[in-house]
């Protein structure tokens, strides 16, 4: 199921509980590690309760899309409708609450950055790093909880592959980020 050490991962739920942000943590790790990815969100609606999903494909070389060919769909939920049409029946499906089940339940979300961490061979340090960069402005204590989870995902995988980090640092921008950067050194200085 490894296409040249290109490997993805999905995170499914609710609109409203955390799926977005997960994946961009994921995103941001992986990049800190100096690996290529690829982050593709969908979603129903923003109201929360819709369901959304995000794909992250990373590599050891340059990522241009996302893959559906999932290695771990990770469910923020337990049952899920999203996406049965479009990833095949082989991808792992690992539910947070499993993971993490000694974690009060929105704080399940970050032990799928610990699980992948560990998938990648991704130091737990960098995990811890990234979520603490990601919720900075978090209360300790809940802090602290989503720490909790990231290290209980990372006890409770076992390493699958290894990633070889790229020489160069890497950034994790997103689309929006890229597109803004771009129009300013193009010269670009209104926008309607």
């Amino acid at each position: 199921k490894v296409d040249d050490m290109k490997l993805s991962f999905q995170i499914v739920g609710e609109q409203g509980r955390g799926v977005s942000k997960t994946g961009k943590a994921l995103a941001e790790l992986f990049a800190s590690h100096n690996l290529y990815c690829f982050n593709y969100r969908e979603y129903d609606s923003l109201i929360e309760g819709g369901e959304a999903f995000n794909i992250i494909t990373v590599s050891e070389d340059p990522v241009k899309s996302h893959s559906f060919n999932i290695n771990t769909r990770y469910l923020l939920k337990d049952s899920l409708e999203k996406d049965k049409n479009q990833v095949d029946g082989s991808s792992e499906k690992v539910k947070a609450s499993d993971l993490a089940p000694e974690v009060e339940g929105i704080y399940q979300n970050m032990a799928v950055v610990g699980s992948a961490a560990k998938q990648t061979d991704t130091p737990l340090e960098k995990a811890e790093k990234t979520v603490k960069a990601e919720f900075q402005n978090l209360e300790e204590d809940k802090l602290e909880k989503n720490l909790e989870a990231v290290r209980k995902g990372y006890e409770n995988t076992g390493q699958q592959h290894t990633l070889d980090p790229a020489a160069e640092d890497l950034e994790y921008v997103t689309g929006s980020e890229a597109v803004a950067e771009g129009s300013v050194r193009s010269g670009l200085d209104v926008y309607f």
